[in-house]
């Protein structure tokens, strides 16, 4: 049996905002009790409408995470993925209103990092494209639903 909590967050960008920073207050403290390793288990995305920023553009190619609480140690020639968490964006074309949900990660359970015992009140960070600097999202109607399987270590 494993022991194993849930951390399902759901972000929209609010006005104003650069659609970029991510600044969620959790409902309850989530604690940790043991050394635990986190893992992504679902990164969704929802667009109000097609969002034609994506067409044409390589550094859209996939979304740039960071995650404040989390110790990525993750290595990279770029400065913009480096300790980050990168996940492909699965758009083959341009979402469209009947195409605006997107699950973009092909594999359950991706090793993010792991986490000494702590309790998290809140999440910040970031989530760009490729260069760090651009926005993967255009409307503060869009989401973003991450969900992180945390897994106690034994002993």
């Amino acid at each position: 049996r494993l022991n194993k909590k849930v951390l399902i967050l759901k972000w929209e960008p609010t006005l104003p905002t650069d659609f970029k920073t991510i600044n969620l207050k959790l409902r309850e403290p989530f604690k940790i009790d043991k050394l635990s390793d986190i893992y992504l288990d679902t990164f969704t995305t929802a667009y109000k409408g097609s969002y034609t920023a994506f067409d044409n553009k390589p550094n859209l190619s996939s979304y740039v995470l960071k995650i404040d609480q989390f110790k990525i140690d993750s290595y990279s020639n770029d400065p913009s993925m480096h300790n980050s968490i990168v996940v492909p964006n699965e758009y083959v074309t341009t979402p469209t209103d009947a195409t605006s949900r997107k699950t973009h990660k092909k594999n359950k359970l991706n090793f993010i990092c792991s986490i000494n015992p702590t309790t998290i009140t809140e999440i910040t960070g970031t989530i760009t494209g490729t260069d760090g600097q651009s926005a993967m999202f255009a409307d503060n109607e869009d989401v973003l639903i991450l969900e992180f399987l945390f897994i106690a270590r034994d002993g």
